[in-house]
């Protein structure tokens, strides 16, 4: 084919044939020269991508100091994973964070020790787009005597109508006052923040110098243990903690998305491991939110692990269940499961670097 041919195509043309290929050919073509470079900014090429290649699954990473982060994809369709570097993200170990529908949002979690005025940063982690939005008027406005510290920060995206909402939960310590928490929620549309007071915030928070699992009741401001709804269950109600302070266990086999929660249990198969391989069944529970966490469905999937729990990572999406073993190991494509809610079929494991 003659090359030349390319430049009397139509761009129109052009962006859908490029919108076909694997994702790291695409990443590819984004390096040879700044037209191609600015291609994910063009709103035709996104609507050609997001119809060739649907849902895509990925994971921001980032370097044991913290320092950089990385974005990796996998794209069921082809059976492939792609990488891309990530800049201008905060750097530091104590980040708190929120993720849905392809978007991401960061905060510090001592942002008001910071220079300038406080800033959620929420971004794009495959285009690159990215928007800094300020914190409330009240928030900035706490006196220089309190300390203010970022506890939770959720993300809900609609992604029928483009936009989407940030849920920010804040401790503010006062020497004379005590220790409160405020609840309040932004909507991209309005482009405002408002107090959040009645219902229930919970997902993977920060709190006192460590990760925890967070439920927040916004009306009476305390945190508690959420009832467990089910046949086994005797107590339905709400267990709440004494003096605002949550329990701060952290299970990193426990995942909550939107109004989901994600739970793994690890079982060995007995009958089919070896002194090599341990063979496990993984069983992922999925409850969804209704005044307490009600049990939706249960998986059951089968995957060898070479080390055992420990050595295994669990993530999850609205679409994706991802778990993987020797996470820091040469080894992973062994021992990588990628199971798709929707087909309910696992999908092709290769390479996470």
């Amino acid at each position: 084919m003659d090359i030349t041919l390319w430049g009397t195509l139509p761009a129109e043309v052009v962006e859908r044939i490029c919108a076909l290929l694997p994702l790291s050919k695409i990443f590819e073509f984004l390096k040879l020269c700044e037209p191609w470079s600015r291609l994910p900014t063009a709103t035709r090429f996104r609507q050609f991508c997001a119809k060739a290649h649907g849902d895509l699954f990925g994971i921001v990473m980032f370097s044991e100091n913290s320092q950089s982060f990385r974005l990796a994809i996998c794209d069921p369709k082809h059976e492939e994973w792609s990488h891309l570097e990530l800049s201008s993200l905060p750097s530091g170990r104590e980040l708190v964070y929120g993720r849905d529908g392809g978007l991401m949002c960061v905060i510090s979690h001592d942002f008001d020790r910071f220079k300038g005025p406080p800033c959620i940063l929420v971004f794009n982690p495959l285009t690159g787009d990215k928007k800094y939005i300020r914190v409330s008027s009240f928030t900035a406005s706490i006196d220089r005597e309190s300390e203010l510290y970022a506890v939770l920060l959720q993300l809900v995206m609609d992604e029928e109508l483009g936009c989407y909402k940030l849920v920010f939960l804040t401790q503010i310590i006062n020497p004379s006052r005590g220790t409160v928490y405020y609840s309040e929620s932004y909507d991209s549309v309005s482009g405002l923040w408002s107090a959040l007071d009645s219902g229930f915030v919970h997902g993977d928070g920060f709190l006192y110098g460590k990760c925890c699992h967070v439920c927040f009741d916004c009306r009476l401001k305390k945190f508690c243990s959420p009832a467990e709804y089910g046949k086994s269950v005797r107590n339905p109600h709400h267990v709440y903690f004494p003096n605002v302070y949550p329990d701060l266990t952290f299970d990193p086999f426990l995942i909550f998305v939107r109004d989901h929660r994600f739970e793994l249990d690890i079982v060995e198969d007995v009958e089919t491991s070896t002194e090599e391989h341990l063979i496990c069944k993984a069983e992922i529970s999925e409850c969804v939110w209704q005044n307490g966490w009600n049990e939706k469905s249960m998986v059951k999937l089968a995957m060898e692990l070479p080390y055992g729990r420990d050595e295994a990572g669990f993530l999850a999406c609205t679409r994706y269940v991802f778990i993987i073993a020797d996470l820091y190991g040469s080894d992973c494509r062994h021992h990588m499961v990628l199971y798709d809610k929707v087909t309910s079929r696992v999908c092709p494991s290769t390479i996470l670097d």
